[in-house]
């Protein structure tokens, strides 16, 4: 890996970081579980993948690199949920709380790492060729599939993968900008630890 990609997804990352640890804030209701746990114990998965549906819909009309981040970092949400940092047969959702999501969050990246790796040249090219349409059509597949699947039976690739498209679009889109945008810690101004 390229020394030049490695420092993109730190950058990712620490963007993708920033999401969650911002909305540990927003969604706070306990100290085990955010509100967004309520939220999936009411409304079941679908709710949370419309929501990722959502953002794509955003980034697709907007642009706004801020989208890109929300969906990488549901993907983020949805692999711990799922409980794959435990093993791949977990059949109850896990409460993804901000303690549980800072702890897990450099597996699942050295993961993503590697898939993105796997596949950098296939996609990179793809999104340079295609546009970010395209690779926006598949990430929603992949969620509209998960609808029509039992919770146990989603894959821990489909969530890297949705995770690394969301870096390939950004990496095009959004690198080599000064400045990010995020709508994290707007009233306070700070920046990721």
């Amino acid at each position: 890996m390229s020394e030049e990609l490695k420092q993109e997804i730190t950058t990712f990352t620490m963007l993708v970081k920033d999401q969650f640890v911002y909305g540990g804030k927003k969604y706070a209701l306990e100290k085990k579980r955010e509100s967004t746990d309520l939220l999936f114990d009411d409304f079941g998965a679908n709710w949370l993948y419309g929501t990722i549906a959502k953002y794509l819909f955003r980034f697709h009309n907007l642009q706004r690199e801020r989208d890109l981040l929300k969906i990488a970092c549901y993907s983020y949400i949805l692999w711990l949920k799922r409980g794959f940092f435990i093993d791949d047969k977990r059949e109850v959702p896990i409460d993804t709380n901000i303690k549980i999501k800072e702890a897990f969050f450099e597996e699942f990246i050295n993961k993503a790492k590697d898939f993105i790796w796997d596949n950098f040249l296939y996609w990179n090219n793809s999104c340079y060729c295609y546009g970010s349409t395209k690779i926006l059509e598949e990430v929603f597949s992949i969620l509209k599939s998960f609808t029509n699947l039992k919770w146990k039976d989603i894959t821990e690739e489909s969530l890297l993968k949705i995770f690394s498209l969301s870096f390939i679009i950004w990496r095009k889109e959004f690198a080599e900008k000064k400045e990010h945008d995020t709508d994290t810690w707007l009233e306070e101004k700070k920046e990721v630890k």
